[in-house]
């Protein structure tokens, strides 16, 4: 009974697994996968969940506006305007800062 190159490629990696990390460090390394996989599976999925939200209409952040636009805040631009008034003039020409010396 042969083995097919298949079974003897496997059969060597695990060897050469075992020699270059040793037994210990194997199950870390499976879990860092297995964890890897999962965070993969979770984004995935997260990913579909938004996809078809946004396909369905019933993702709040893609939802067409139904409500008019608020008018324009005209007591607040006044309310802008005067307090800019009151706003301290830029120095004339000449009587900027005192000079040095």
């Amino acid at each position: 009974m042969a083995l097919d190159p298949l079974e003897l490629a496997t059969i060597v990696g695990v060897i050469i697994v075992l020699f270059l990390w040793g037994p210990q460090k194997i199950p870390e390394m499976a879990r860092m996968i297995g964890r890897a996989k999962r965070e993969f599976d979770d984004a995935t999925r997260e990913f579909q969940n938004a996809a078809k939200t946004i396909e369905d209409g019933t993702n709040p952040l893609f939802a067409p506006l139904t409500t008019a636009p608020s008018p324009p805040l005209t007591q607040g631009r006044r309310a802008l305007a005067v307090s800019m008034s009151r706003a301290p003039r830029p120095a004339q020409a000449g009587r900027g800062w005192p000079k040095a010396g």
